[in-house]
C-alpha cells in the first residue's frame, strides 16, 4: 500500500507540475475552471503527501474534500473544449475517483478506496499520454 502511496505522489506531483503550463490556454476559455482545476489537483497532491508522510488521516480526507469541492467548481464543458474528452476523463476518472476515496475513508471500506485509487491512477495515465495535446490546444 505504501508503494502505491509513494507511487501516486509521484504522480499528483507531476501532474500538478504540469498543469500550470495548461493554465494559460485554459483561462482563455474559463478562468474559474482553470484556476478550480490546477486547484484541485494541489490540494489532492497535498492530501496524499500528508497521508504519506504519517500525517493525520482527519488532515488527508479534509484534503481530499476540499480537492473535490475545488474539482466540481469545474466545467465539462470548458475542458472538453480546451481538449476533447479532457473533461470527460476529469469528471469520470478523477472526481469519481476522490469520491471513492472519500467514502471509502468515511465508511472504512477497503474495497471503495482502492477502486478510487485505481480511478485516480488512471485519470493520471490519460492526462499524461495527452500531455502534448493539452499544451498544444489554444
Amino acid at each position: 500500500m505504501i508503494n502505491k502511496q509513494l507511487n501516486l505522489k509521484f504522480i499528483c506531483l507531476v501532474s500538478a507540475l504540469i498543469c500550470g503550463a495548461m493554465t494559460t490556454n485554459l483561462q482563455a476559455s474559463s478562468e474559474q475552471t482553470a484556476e478550480s482545476f490546477v486547484q484541485s489537483l494541489v490540494l489532492f497532491n497535498e492530501a496524499v503527501s500528508t497521508q504519506a508522510n504519517d500525517g493525520s488521516p482527519e488532515d488527508a480526507l479534509e484534503l481530499r474534500r476540499q480537492a473535490l469541492s475545488q474539482a466540481r467548481e469545474t466545467s465539462k464543458t470548458d475542458l472538453n473544449e480546451h481538449l476533447s474528452g479532457l473533461g470527460d476523463k476529469f469528471y469520470s476518472l478523477f472526481i469519481d475517483g476522490l469520491e471513492l476515496q472519500i467514502a471509502g475513508q468515511t465508511e472504512h471500506d477497503n474495497q471503495r478506496i482502492a477502486s478510487g485509487q485505481e480511478a485516480l491512477s488512471s485519470w493520471q495515465s490519460w492526462y499524461a499520454s495527452n500531455l502534448d495535446s493539452i499544451r498544444r490546444t489554444n
